[in-house]
């Protein structure tokens, strides 16, 4: 019996939904040294992750201008969604919502080049950070699955833009990207659409790691994946341009023509 009151009030706790109103009696100070020590192994094991990941990516496509990024901009959307996670105010969102729709309607203005994705940013990532959500273990986790789905995001584009010579004349880098981003934005609405039932109808623990999942998955494919495919852009146009002058010094001189 004491076991099953036990478990029914974790529960009941879990949840939230006690039957009664409570109110803070005290407030005790516990040492984090335990969670110091958390803390600490989950650096070493987001480290040790990263430094593979980096590896693997070497190994297939033997560049480390398309490896090194992937490990930077998992580390920023780390950094993004922690931020938009810990500011509950709903006076600097509001703030930073203007702030995107100003710089954004500027560079229309002026005839800029502006993205889709760059709008639906601007408003969609400053609502989200009114949740104010906690980051605890369940958070953690949601955290974890978004950091992994983005990595296959960007290989996927690393794949797709740095083919070989066969497919290369087949398709300009601007269809290869588009083909990568059709399957990046497919992955990322499965995993969305498999998320919000639990945020809308999950309780507790559930509900916090389906916010944190579709968080880091909105900040990945509004944010980092385009600015790592313009990484990848960048770094193909180079290499591509290195190795047309390499061909070029390589090419026998042609031979004179005979006088008459």
């Amino acid at each position: 019996d004491a076991t099953k009151e036990k478990l029914q009030l974790q529960t009941i706790l879990r949840s939230g939904a006690l039957p009664a109103r409570l109110e803070t009696a005290s407030v005790d100070i516990i040492s984090p040294t335990l969670g110091g020590d958390f803390f600490q192994s989950a650096g070493y094991a987001a480290g040790l992750a990263a430094l593979i990941v980096v590896v693997i990516v070497f190994v297939r496509y033997r560049s480390i201008k398309v490896a090194l990024p992937i490990a930077f901009i998992s580390l920023s959307e780390v950094v993004i969604l922690l931020g938009i996670a810990s500011t509950n105010d709903s006076a600097i969102w509001a703030a930073v919502l203007v702030v995107n729709l100003t710089i954004i309607s500027l560079a229309w203005w002026k005839k800029q080049d502006v993205d889709m994705l760059a709008w639906i940013g601007a408003l969609l990532i400053p609502l989200l950070g009114m949740l104010s959500w906690t980051i605890d273990l369940p958070a953690i986790g949601g955290m974890i699955a978004a950091i992994g789905t983005g990595v296959d995001q960007q290989i996927i584009i690393a794949d797709e833009s740095m083919r070989g010579s066969r497919e290369r004349t087949a398709f300009t880098l601007k269809e290869k990207m588009k083909r990568a981003f059709f399957i990046v934005f497919g992955a990322a609405a499965t995993a969305i659409g498999a998320m919000l039932p639990l945020m809308f109808l999950g309780i507790g623990l559930v509900k916090g790691f389906a916010i944190t999942t579709i968080v880091g998955i909105l900040v990945g494919v509004l944010i980092a994946r385009p600015a790592y495919a313009r990484i990848v852009e960048m770094t193909t146009k180079t290499e591509g341009a290195h190795t047309e002058k390499k061909e070029e010094k390589t090419q026998p001189a042609q031979p004179a023509a005979a006088q008459q």
